[in-house]
């Protein structure tokens, strides 16, 4: 979508592409989607403002998505099936909308296609797709409101269709049978839900769509479940527990009283050396070379970092961004560890025999201090396998890095007067391009 048009010029550019050329493949289809629906679906919820004021601009971005954009994902929807290799972008495009449904700017009309199109998009993904989804909904049905109306649709619809994969020990067919995680989930949907409306006061509207959604999910749960505490239930909820709609607020762990110990700092160095390694060999694995200065034509790929770690200076100077900094490395590793002790894990630093070639970036010229013969080798990964404890750590980690980056940018860009950048959104709002880019 070109640049510079205003959300009522691409409502007519989006209706001449869809009524003249039409969309006829799936590739093509993802393509737009992940190139201009999405960062627009994305642009308007980054508009939405809690306090109750409106703007313009805000309004007319609603019009566009509930007139052309989201109509246009509903008519495509054949497309979500079979669609693994675009599971990613389904997600980002799942979450973003989501939260979409909760901008106190919508119509009513604008909330009903919301809710049609996490409908049709639901309607076509695996169950397993939607448990990071229903993490947030155990959060958000706490405290119901006309602004969960959606999900309450969309819980009431999904249970009815998934319950044999919720509660049958067989599962449901291609679909196979819930995790243990899921199962919780779904009984904490149920509580939160009965807890909430116990707690409020009639309203058949609001009533009227929880009652189905309580049973649906009722009927999902096998009958002598029971549920128990998870340590990752606390971790959510504390992470959700400031508002999951208006404009994002990154708020990464707090770490402000963790001290490393000199095990941790050396871990710290060891793994900023592996983490540069192991970025240089990818660089020198796709044409890159050492050059004094950047440059990324075709042809003459060269880069000032592709250099032995030991050569790269501690810090930048703010007025020679040329120069190189091993803190670049430091930092993120630094902080997960941080996060790590913050969140009640333990690490524990356990000296292992790697073969010479893995200890260190080694330089081969004579004298040691050129880094055009530099030869990267990163420690072997291949035969590790993390846990699925560990690897929701590691989506953690991601995520509390990502809320560091958002919150200096937004500084950043306070600084200068304001403004916004595309990827200052919640995590899981992000491609899974946008994720390995950052």
């Amino acid at each position: 979508m070109p640049s510079g048009l205003i959300p009522a010029h691409k409502q007519s550019v989006v209706l001449f592409l869809e009524r003249v050329y039409g969309i006829e493949t799936q590739d093509l289809f993802f393509r737009l989607l992940e190139e201009a629906f999405l960062p627009d679906l994305r642009c308007a919820t980054m508009l939405d403002r809690n306090d109750g004021s409106e703007s313009d601009m805000a309004l007319s971005m609603n019009r566009y998505m509930g007139n052309s954009i989201l109509p246009l994902l509903i008519q495509h929807s054949k497309f979500y099936s079979e669609a693994e290799n675009y599971a990613s972008l389904l997600d980002a495009t799942l979450h973003t909308v989501y939260r979409l449904s909760k901008n106190r700017m919508l119509t009513k009309g604008q909330r009903e296609a919301v809710s049609d199109f996490l409908v049709a998009l639901t309607s076509q993904l695996q169950p397993s797709m939607l448990l990071k989804l229903l993490r947030k909904l155990t959060v958000d049905v706490s405290n119901l409101s006309e602004y969960t109306t959606v999900a309450l649709r969309l819980l009431t619809l999904h249970y009815d269709r998934c319950a044999k994969y919720y509660g049958s020990s067989g599962g449901q067919g291609i679909y196979g049978s819930s995790s243990d995680e899921e199962k919780r989930l779904t009984m904490m949907l149920f509580s939160n839900i009965f807890d909430s409306l116990s707690k409020m006061d009639y309203e058949p509207e609001l009533f009227g769509k929880a009652l189905p959604c309580l049973t649906a999910i009722g009927c999902a749960l096998p009958p002598d479940y029971s549920l128990s505490k998870n340590y990752d239930d606390e971790w959510y909820t504390n992470k959700s527990a400031g508002p999951s709609d208006g404009p994002y607020n990154p708020l990464p762990i707090n770490t402000s009283s963790i001290v490393l110990n000199n095990d941790l700092n050396n871990i710290v160095q060891q793994f900023s050396e592996h983490y540069h390694d192991a970025w240089a060999s990818r660089k020198l694995e796709n044409g890159w070379q050492y050059g004094e200065s950047y440059s990324g034509w075709e042809g003459n790929k060269a880069h000032p970092r592709l250099k032995p770690y030991s050569m790269l200076n501690d810090y930048v100077s703010l007025n020679m961004h040329s120069v190189m900094k091993k803190e670049r490395y430091k930092e993120p590793v630094r902080e997960s560890l941080k996060a790590l002790l913050a969140l009640g894990w333990s690490v524990e630093h356990t000296e292992v025999d790697l073969p010479s070639n893995n200890r260190n970036s080694n330089i081969r010229s004579g004298d040691g201090t050129s880094a055009f013969d530099y030869n990267p080798h990163p420690v072997d990964m291949a035969n590790l396998t993390l846990s699925r404890e560990m690897q929701n750590m590691a989506e953690r980690l991601a995520e509390n890095a990502h809320d560091i980056w958002a919150r200096k940018k937004k500084e950043e860009l306070n600084t200068c007067g304001g403004g916004i950048h595309p990827q200052l959104v919640p995590y899981d709002l992000l491609t899974d391009k946008e994720k390995k880019e950052g």
